[in-house]
């Protein structure tokens, strides 16, 4: 059972879900793992969305940051080529819930992952168009699939 589910099994049994219990983890479980929006957590928690987008930010809870984050764990600065990306890769959900939010983004945050990853990788500074980098960056995730 996903988290979501327990916790709205805990509110039927009338169990009263405070905001203050909310740890790191069970959002991050919610929001990226599991993709509820914040209004969905907001409803769990009789709490306002914006409660919940503002927990969020404040814990660097953000697409950019979470991608970057796992870049910097992963990935060795190197973007695969597109020969090398057509290669059968094994596909996790890690991959896959990565590549959703990627494709979420909207301009603002695109352009904070763009400037985010050329700071960190020189390859990425060398990317100029914006297709480019997302295609660039989309051959870097579905490499992940194929580490352990």
């Amino acid at each position: 059972m996903n988290t979501y589910d327990k916790l709205i099994q805990q509110k039927r049994h009338e169990e009263k879900l405070h905001i203050k219990t909310l740890t790191y983890e069970v959002l991050y479980d919610l929001w990226w793992e599991e993709d509820c929006s914040d209004a969905a957590i907001a409803k769990l928690f009789d709490v306002s969305k914006g409660k919940i987008t503002n927990l969020r930010f404040k814990w660097g809870m953000k697409v950019p940051n979470i991608i970057v984050n796992a870049f910097e764990k992963r990935c060795d600065g190197r973007i695969p080529t597109i020969e090398e990306d057509e290669r059968e890769s094994a596909s996790s959900k890690e991959v896959t819930v990565m590549l959703r939010k990627l494709n979420g983004l909207n301009d603002i945050e695109l352009e904070s992952l763009r400037v985010a990853l050329a700071r960190r990788f020189p390859a990425f500074a060398e990317v100029k168009q914006e297709t480019e980098f997302i295609q660039s960056v989309e051959r870097v995730i579905r490499q992940f699939g194929n580490q352990k």
